[in-house]
């Protein structure tokens, strides 16, 4: 029954009376059928160039000025960037300080020092300057952070979305019938949201 219950979406028929709302993508496709047309389909990067927006690593043009940066723009670049291994652990563990037209300072929590390495230090500061189309200098200084960096930002993030589901577990009939009948409990702690 299962088998029956789903069908794949080339193989959806369409009623004969009712009119097309979509045309075949190529003529030896049968009447009646739904086909997949090759319709371009507007990228994230695409949209972003758009509305004068950049997104991320494969984004068509750079970031405006850099001494006009935010916090939480740090944060946006930070994810944009998409920096693999320790150079992207640098940047996610850092928080904007000040920024000028060709220098950003950030602040590295001395617990995180490890990261801040000649070659991670390199890598950051190549990415950047990418995405800003001329060379910035970066200043990594150690000391508290006097904004949230971006993997406070994902930590609290992921934190919450776990509350949510641990809720939804101890709020769901089911679960709750079944806690009930097996003399049992959710533990939260092996309670993970689905991403």
């Amino acid at each position: 029954l299962r088998m029956l219950a789903f069908t794949s979406e080339a193989s959806v028929a369409v009623p004969p009376s009712a009119p097309s709302a979509v045309a075949p993508a190529h003529p030896s496709v049968a009447p009646g059928r739904i086909a997949r047309t090759a319709a371009p389909v507007a990228k994230t990067a695409d949209l972003a160039a758009a509305s004068g927006r950049t997104t991320g690593a494969g984004d068509p043009g750079p970031c405006p000025d850099p001494a006009s940066m935010t916090p939480g723009d740090w944060r946006e670049l930070v994810a944009g960037l998409g920096l693999p291994g320790l150079a992207g652990e640098l940047a996610s563990n850092t928080s904007l300080v000040g920024a000028t037209e060709r220098r950003l300072t950030l602040s590295l929590d001395p617990a995180r020092a490890q990261l801040d390495v000649p070659s991670t230090r390199k890598a950051l500061r190549e990415a950047v300057a990418a995405r800003f189309g001329r060379p910035i200098d970066l200043d990594v200084a150690l000391g508290t952070a006097t904004h949230e960096t971006p993997a406070a930002e994902r930590e609290r993030d992921e934190a919450r979305r776990k509350q949510a589901a641990v809720r939804a577990f101890e709020t769901d009939p089911t679960a709750r019938t079944l806690c009930e009948t097996f003399d049992t409990r959710i533990d939260p702690a092996l309670v993970w949201p689905v991403t």
